[in-house]
């Protein structure tokens, strides 16, 4: 599927990129002008000639522009714009940037999911790659390194990293759980309590930190751990759509919008995605308290 998108992308561009017919339009239309302008010296038709000069001088010369200047040059020249650095921010890239970028997604693409070379240095190295050709400049590609909501999400991992470690949350949470009479029961107990605490702890640390727990948990209640395992996991996405520091995706994004606009981003807080995230965890947790046992896998066999 990746190969396909990738494909169809780099088609696209190369097709996006290439407008000859633009250019074969305006030399005709020159070629026209002319024919007419000769005609009509030839008959010697003065009021015309006149005519032809002073009334059409602006669209003949608009038509050498379009023939002879492409397209974001045009633009500049009406506007009056004489920046260099605005002319070439929206002039299109060349051809060759579409494919060069397009190869190096799709053995990106390939590296990943190959799963023999570790992720960081596959997106790195194709980090490189894009520098290294300038298609993106040094500046740009490491400005993502000081993004504010890359370093929030580290100091989150090394939190998470150090409540896994010394258990406490392992402890909680068995207490938490208890002994549920069935799997509603289980769905419920385990729902709130992974819900809440995915609000303000990194997704990932959370769901390998609640494996074992569930497995134990599973082996003493003797309900089928394929229950426990595919919900826990949406009971954690959909908690951390409800504050910014429960998904690494949602501070990413707060940094975008300080970037883009710093007075939108001072008047969000934690909690600004909450009237959003509320409802939809909410929604989404009921449907899988009342499907779940259904849809997964050992919901009628339970010991």
């Amino acid at each position: 599927i990746f190969l396909i998108m990738m494909c169809v992308a780099i088609i696209s561009s190369i097709m996006s990129s290439a407008n000859p017919f633009q250019k074969t339009h305006a030399l005709l239309g020159i070629k026209t002008d002319m024919q007419l302008l000769e005609t009509s010296i030839k008959n010697k038709d003065r009021e015309n000639i006149d005519m032809m000069v002073s009334g059409c001088e602006s669209d003949f010369h608009e038509s050498i522009n379009r023939a002879i200047l492409a397209p974001s040059e045009l633009v500049a020249k009406k506007t009056g714009g004489n920046n260099k650095r605005q002319t070439q921010a929206t002039e299109a890239p060349p051809r060759w940037e579409a494919i060069y970028v397009g190869c190096v997604l799709i053995v990106m693409f390939a590296f990943l999911i190959w799963d023999k070379v570790d992720a960081d240095w596959v997106l790195m190295t194709a980090l490189a790659f894009c520098m290294a050709s300038e298609i993106i400049s040094v500046k740009e590609g490491l400005s993502g390194f000081a993004n504010d909501g890359l370093w929030t999400v580290m100091i989150l991992f090394v939190v998470a990293a150090g409540i896994s470690n010394t258990g406490a949350l392992d402890w909680y949470m068995c207490k938490l759980l208890g002994k549920p009479r069935n799997i509603p029961d289980a769905h419920t107990r385990m729902f709130l309590p992974v819900a809440i605490v995915s609000a303000f702890i990194n997704n990932s640390p959370i769901v390998v930190l609640m494996i074992p727990v569930l497995q134990r948990w599973s082996r003493n209640t003797g309900i089928d751990v394929g229950q426990l395992m595919l919900p826990m996991v949406y009971a954690v996405v959909l908690g951390g759509t409800c504050t910014f520091i429960g998904s690494s995706t949602n501070l990413v994004a707060l940094g975008l919008l300080q970037q883009a606009n710093p007075e939108a981003a001072t008047q969000t807080t934690i909690f600004s995605l909450g009237i959003y995230g509320v409802p939809i965890a909410f929604v989404g947790l009921t449907y899988m308290l009342l499907f779940s046992s259904w849809l997964l896998p050992g919901g009628s066999t339970s010991r």
